[in-house]
Order: C-alpha cells, then sequence, then structure tokens
C-alpha cells in the first residue's frame, strides 16, 4: 500500500511541477506577442508616416 501512495504521491507532484513549467511559458510567450506586437504597431506608423509625406511630395 505505501507504494501506491508513493507513486500517487510522485505523479500529483509531477503533475504540479508540469503545470506550473506550462504556466511560465505561457506568461514568457504572452510577454514575447506583446512586444511583437508593439513592434509591428510602430512599423506600421513609420510606414503610413511615409506614406504621408510622399503623399505630401506629389502635390
Amino acid at each position: 500500500m505505501a507504494d501506491f501512495w508513493h507513486t500517487l504521491f510522485g505523479r500529483s507532484q509531477r503533475s504540479q511541477q508540469t503545470a506550473e513549467i506550462a504556466t511560465q511559458m505561457k506568461s514568457q510567450t504572452s510577454a514575447e506577442v506583446r512586444k511583437v506586437e508593439t513592434r509591428a504597431e510602430a512599423l506600421i506608423a513609420e510606414l503610413e508616416r511615409a506614406r504621408q509625406k510622399k503623399k505630401g511630395e506629389k502635390q
């Protein structure tokens, strides 16, 4: 019976560790996504400014 509880506890502990690692990876991924989104927004704004400048030069 001791082996049963030892095995069960070991699985529970590994499961908890796996969940913690998954949570860490998820938050890291979210931070990376926000970073990419911010950079994309900056590039879009830069492109729009360049278009407006080019449009002003044509007129």
